[in-house]
């Protein structure tokens, strides 16, 4: 966190430390209490400072939502908390949202993208990922074989060309590519999965989703019937817990990510893989 303090805010906005000057941002430490590396205040700002086109202080003033509603409608329920005094939750608390929605009203939240991102890894060259399958980038599936054996007509049936399956693909381009996918798993639940679901447990879908396919919850040909059922029934315990069966016969990474899906699900805890 000081780290971050120190090439972020101290060199870019030239803040200082713990109110020691004014008209400038001041940065709380984790000597005095600080908990979250984005903590700043502009509490020591001169009056000319606070005019109302710099701020306002009513809530009718506000450009769009309140940035609590904001970002907990995101899932970032933590954003706006000061010095760990909300921070410090427990199970049940953390996972409490006001209702759970249709979901063909909620979208892949940026936290499920970095942790699938964090289990995928970024590959500017094609390889062979768990099952022998050829992929690219950031999980981007080429082809149901290995990437030697893959043939510039098969890659002419894909999103990427022969010069990037040779050459390579940037980072950027590997995004472009996963928000892509992703798009298309969000349709995949809005087709599959018609109870309401929380923000987290639609984010645990799309990540589940990114590694076995549009078609997994499909009805009739869906390839794990317990966890259809389950959800389709409103079993959201029971549905979140075959997710750890989905691990394609043990293969550890997989046991890794479907153990932290779970818990996406049943607790909204985001943990990126390390």
């Amino acid at each position: 966190m000081e780290e971050i303090r120190l090439k972020i805010f101290n060199k870019y906005l030239g803040a200082k430390w713990d109110w020691k000057s004014t008209d400038i941002f001041n940065l709380e430490s984790t000597a005095v209490g600080a908990t979250s590396w984005g903590h700043y205040d502009v509490r020591e700002f001169n009056s000319k400072y606070l005019e109302d086109k710099y701020f306002t202080k009513t809530e009718s003033g506000l450009d769009g939502k309140d940035i609590v509603i904001l970002a907990k409608e995101l899932g970032y329920t933590n954003t706006c908390n000061c010095l760990g005094i909300i921070n410090v939750q427990n199970k049940n608390e953390n996972k409490t949202q006001d209702k759970r929605v249709d979901p063909k009203t909620l979208k892949a939240t940026e936290k499920i993208k970095e942790f699938i991102k964090s289990f995928e890894g970024y590959y500017a060259k094609p390889y062979d990922d768990t099952k022998g399958y050829a992929t690219i980038g950031i999980g981007y599936l080429i082809d149901y074989k290995s990437y030697t054996k893959v043939t510039q007509a098969d890659i002419a049936k894909t999103e990427i060309t022969w010069k990037e399956f040779t050459n390579g693909i940037s980072e950027k381009r590997a995004l472009e590519l996963m928000n892509k996918k992703i798009t298309k798993y969000e349709n995949s639940i809005y087709r599959d999965i018609t109870v309401p679901l929380y923000q987290y447990e639609f984010d645990a879908l799309i990540s589940l989703l990114f590694n076995c396919g549009p078609d997994f919850l499909k009805d009739k040909i869906t390839k794990a019937p317990k966890l259809r059922s389950n959800l389709i029934n409103k079993k959201y315990e029971a549905a979140a817990n075959e997710f750890l069966d989905i691990t394609n016969s043990g293969t550890p990474g997989l046991v890794k990510r479907r153990k932290h899906e779970n818990k996406i699900f049943l607790e909204n805890i985001y943990e990126n893989n390390k």
